[in-house]
Order: structure tokens, then sequence, then C-alpha cells
């Protein structure tokens, strides 16, 4: 796909050499910060029919995968139906103080990772939107 669809300027940097993984698995990590002002989720519409394209063309034993806000909203999605799932358990005598704690936990993650961290990331660097 061209650069120019969803770049609008590539910088290269040099790190420090290693070999990063994801799920004890070797990767290659591909950011940017979407022009024109669109929202990680309106980029990944755009772009998302050629990154199947791209995925279903790659060799056996090699996969394309997408993180970020898209990975984050799955897992937030996960944690809500665990939440969910629970609810039963709380009637139990027997289960009922696990299943509040599990509940609980599950509830103050997500609250913690879906708002409180982004709201105090754009509060320390300055991002109004």
């Amino acid at each position: 796909m061209p650069d120019a669809l969803v770049a609008t300027a590539i910088h290269t940097e040099t790190e420090e050499a290693r070999l990063k993984r994801r799920n004890r698995l070797p990767c290659i990590t591909v950011k940017c910060n979407p022009r024109g002002g669109a929202t990680a989720a309106e980029a990944r519409l755009r772009v998302r029919d050629r990154l199947e394209a791209l995925g279903a063309e790659l060799p056996a034993g090699y996969s394309c995968e997408r993180g970020g806000e898209y990975e984050s909203s799955s897992n937030a999605n996960a944690a809500l139906t665990t939440i969910l799932g629970m609810m039963p358990l709380v009637a139990d005598a027997f289960y009922a103080a696990m299943a509040v704690t599990i509940m609980c936990g599950l509830a103050f993650a997500t609250v913690l990772t879906m708002v409180v961290i982004p709201v105090n990331y754009a509060l320390v660097y300055g991002i109004r939107r």
C-alpha cells in the first residue's frame, strides 16, 4: 500500500539492537500517528482491507496482528464478559468472596487501563482533543 495513504512523513530512528517478542514470538512492530487528526480507529478502518490482504499473502509461519487501542478495547470487552460471567457465583456462599474479588479486580484494572492512564498521559503531554 502506498505510504501516502496513511503517512505524511516517514522517520527512521536507530535504537539498541535487540530482538523484540510478543507472546514469546519474535515480532516486528510498526507504529504510526494518523494524519489529519484521525483517531486510531478511523485510521485502522481506512487500511483494514489492505492489511488483511497483506496478512493473507504472508508465508506459512508468519502472521499479522493488530495491537494498540484496538487490542485494548478487545481486552476491555473480554474483561466485561468475565465480570458478567462471575455474577451467578455471587449468590453461592462458597464462591461469593472469590467472585466478588475477581469482579472488582477486573473492573478496577479495566477502568485504570481505559480511563485513568490515558487521561494522565494526555495531561502530562498536553494533548488536547
